[in-house]
């Protein structure tokens, strides 16, 4: 009905309650398997073993017997059959004596068995036929004893493993609900958490990259967070003015009228916002490049007198002369293109 279809989906959205049906399951299959292996298996070998053991004993009756008189068999034997609750007959053909009761004189269940053999006195020549005969009991005793006992066993078997599922669901999957919340939370770029789950094992090692990868995209935010604003101030200048002088010659403020002379200065700021965002896109790809993978010997004097040659026109109109002395050459292992850049820019930031 509809409460089944709720529980299917609540099992199958909850690892918990997984890990717990999949541990008490087991636990309990388990143990009733091997009470059941016990309750088959015991009672015969615990048979087989009490009748090793009677005819070990009846052994020792025998050599007994035969080291003493006719007159003293009798208590004897009946020790015998007291001891192991069994029921002799001693005859040697004319007549016989009979010696204890099977069972103890409990109502017998079951057919009785019997050990047949024969007994020389020491003072007789004569044969004497001894035998014991007992009932197999023991082991339909223990059986019925088990079974007794049986709805107590399986209680006890219910109840440790629902203990033992409860536990080992709440060492394993606990963590992984806390990790799984973090998770959660990373999805909102979230990192003001720390995993604390303190473990040697797989979910704490998991726990630890957590905690790793957050400092990392802790410091990754707040190195973006610097760089935008960085990016925001150094466009914010060339922006406002370009706004400002394209507002002024559309409305026709006094001089802003001659648009020969402000359209080029609106170009030159146009053309400083362009410089900026090359410079923000040559530090992205800089970052994302393998510097290893472009390395080229290149000189550095020649490289300096590019550089310099490239910026002389602004250093001539802002009466600014340029010293060159590298008298000893060198060779240089750099990318050229970004080692080019990284000249053009000290030398043009000094001259501007």
């Amino acid at each position: 009905g509809e409460w089944d279809i709720k529980l299917r989906r609540r099992i199958k959205s909850s690892l918990s309650l997984k890990v717990f049906i999949w541990v008490f399951s087991a636990l309990a299959f388990c143990s009733m398997l091997i009470y059941g292996i016990v309750l088959a298996v015991l009672p015969r070998q615990y048979q087989a073993v009490s009748d090793k053991t009677l005819d070990a004993n009846m052994e020792i009756l025998v050599s007994r017997l035969e080291e003493m008189p006719y007159g003293e068999a009798g208590g004897v034997i009946y020790d015998f059959c007291i001891q192991n609750h069994v029921a002799a007959v001693l005859g040697d053909g004319q007549g016989a004596s009979s010696f204890g009761e099977i069972g103890g004189g409990r109502e017998l269940t079951a057919k009785p068995s019997s050990i047949a053999t024969t007994v020389t006195f020491s003072d007789r020549e004569a044969e004497y036929g001894l035998v014991v005969s007992f009932v197999s009991q023991t082991a339909d005793a223990i059986l019925i004893l088990m079974l007794r006992f049986l709805p107590v066993v399986l209680g006890i078997i219910f109840l440790l493993s629902f203990l033992s599922a409860f536990i080992c669901s709440r060492d394993i999957v606990a963590p992984i609900a806390r990790l799984s919340r973090i998770s959660e939370r990373m999805l909102s770029l979230d990192v003001s958490w720390k995993c604390e789950v303190e473990r040697c094992d797989e979910i704490g090692v998991l726990a630890s990259s957590l905690n790793t990868m957050a400092d990392r995209l802790r410091g990754a935010m707040e190195e973006l967070r610097s760089f935008f604003a960085a990016v925001s101030h150094e466009l914010k200048t060339p922006l406002t003015i370009l706004k400002g002088q394209l507002e002024n010659m559309i409305l026709g403020y006094g001089d802003y009228r001659n648009h020969e002379k402000y359209l080029p200065e609106a170009l030159k700021a146009a053309e400083n916002m362009e410089h900026l965002v090359r410079e923000i896109i040559a530090i992205s790809k800089m970052e994302c490049m393998d510097i290893r993978d472009s390395l080229e010997e290149v000189s550095l004097k020649q490289t300096a007198e590019e550089a310099v040659r490239a910026v002389l026109p602004l250093a001539r109109e802002k009466e600014i002369r340029i010293h060159q002395d590298i008298r000893k050459d060198q060779v240089l292992s750099v990318n050229p293109n970004l080692w080019s850049k990284a000249l053009s820019n000290v030398i043009g930031n000094a001259v501007r």
